[in-house]
């Protein structure tokens, strides 16, 4: 939950002091680096921590279904003439 108030607050506090048309380097190069960086740091959080991204819905990797194995490996249909 740490990372996520830090995504956000780093982003903020970049897009705040983003400024293209400042004759500073900090406010016209470096904060809009930052609104980048965050935003890719954001997208990558959503991704990997919200059900968005597959992770929550099988957490063991595997899926309820049986159908896993392939058909029928345990054993056939008995076999005959």
């Amino acid at each position: 939950m740490k990372s996520i108030i830090v995504i956000l607050a780093g982003l903020w506090t970049s897009w705040r002091y983003t400024d293209l048309y400042s004759d500073q380097t900090l406010f016209n190069m470096i904060a809009p680096l930052g609104v980048f960086i965050f935003l890719i740091s954001l997208l990558l959080w959503l991704l990997l921590m919200t059900p968005l991204g597959g992770r929550a819905g099988r957490a063991d990797g595997y899926g309820s279904d049986s159908s896993d194995f392939g058909g029928d490996s345990w054993g056939g249909d008995g076999g005959g003439d």
